[in-house]
């Protein structure tokens, strides 16, 4: 890195073979407009050039071969409309450029795209046909996220203040799903995503319900960390689902119902959940164990089809139905 770097001569455009051009974290206050010139750079890293204050040149549409742009880190507002003429763009990377206020069209071939941005003026994204990777940081719902079939690798929402509730559905061909420091969700829908492998969910303050729906085939892990208002999680149909950590965190939890989830052999310790009503685990045939059970203040407790489950504790007061012999 070239911190002390302030400026980038013109001549640069001479260099024909030039590949890459890392300049991230320096102090270049201008990028100069001789940039167009570089029809073999495969890859611009300006990444954390907190001085570049200039607007990008529209030369850099001019770039035939260019695949990668990092962006993220420097304070500028907008791109130049030319962006759309990068044909060989891949990944695009305008994280935490807190000033940007809208982007212009992009070409449909990108694939990866993570990006800040604090207003409404977001590219039609379902033109992005080939989008696999998204990464959102943006105030306000696209209701284009929903119908953007194409994505198969990873979708995240990061610091949606005004997002109460997501329902996402087998339209969207997801991997992994991250949903971090959305401070007013309130509700969680999952149905039909049977490509969906990790769900990760932080620090949501106001998440109340989860619930899984319908062919969640794919689920393998669920994170859930400081989601501290929960009272309700269903999962339904998950038969890969082996763990769901972070659990025993949900404080407030009244209603546990696991259907389906034939894969998982314990679950976390439940003597935390102190608000913990309703337990039902339906055709969990791999569980052998619930630690906790009878510190717990359940109303119900229902269990069928838990074929491995070992013999639990006598629970005074709760209305306990089990349809078959315990371990």
């Amino acid at each position: 890195m070239c911190k002390s770097l302030r400026e980038i001569p013109r001549s640069i455009g001479d260099l024909q073979n030039l590949q890459r051009l890392d300049l991230r974290f320096s102090a270049i206050e201008k990028l100069p407009s001789a940039i167009g010139g570089l029809k073999n750079l495969q890859i611009l890293n300006l990444a954390g050039c907190s001085s570049l204050k200039g607007a990008i040149p529209s030369e850099i549409g001019d770039l035939p071969s260019l695949k990668t742009i990092y962006l993220n880190l420097i304070p500028i507002s907008d791109l130049p409309e030319s962006v759309r003429n990068l044909s060989s763009l891949q990944t695009l990377d305008l994280r935490a450029c807190k000033e940007l206020r809208s982007l212009p069209e992009l070409p449909s071939g990108l694939t990866c795209l993570s990006v800040t941005c604090q207003s409404l003026g977001l590219p039609q994204l379902l033109r992005l046909i080939h989008l696999e990777k998204l990464n959102l940081e943006v105030r306000h719902l696209l209701e284009d996220i929903c119908e953007l079939s194409s994505i198969t690798s990873k979708l995240c929402f990061e610091k949606r203040d005004k997002l109460t509730s997501l329902s996402l559905s087998g339209r969207m061909h997801l991997e992994e799903l991250s949903i971090k420091n959305c401070s007013s969700i309130e509700r969680l829908e999952l149905s039909q995503l049977i490509h969906l492998k990790r769900l990760r969910i932080e620090h949501c303050d106001s998440l109340v319900e989860i619930e899984g729906r319908d062919n969640l085939e794919s689920l393998e892990v669920i994170f859930l960390y400081e989601c501290k208002c929960l009272k309700k999680f269903t999962a339904y149909g998950c038969v890969n689902l082996v763990e769901i950590q972070g659990l025993d965190g949900a404080k407030f939890l009244e209603k546990l119902v696991l259907s389906g989830c034939k894969s998982m052999e314990t679950l976390p310790d439940l003597r935390g959940l102190e608000k913990l009503r309703y337990l039902s685990l339906y055709d969990c045939k791999k569980l052998t164990q619930l630690q906790g059970l009878e510190m717990l203040n359940l109303i119900s407790l229902f269990i069928s089809g838990c074929d491995s489950l070992e013999a639990i504790p006598k629970l005074s007061g709760v209305h306990v139905y089990i349809n078959h012999k315990l371990v």
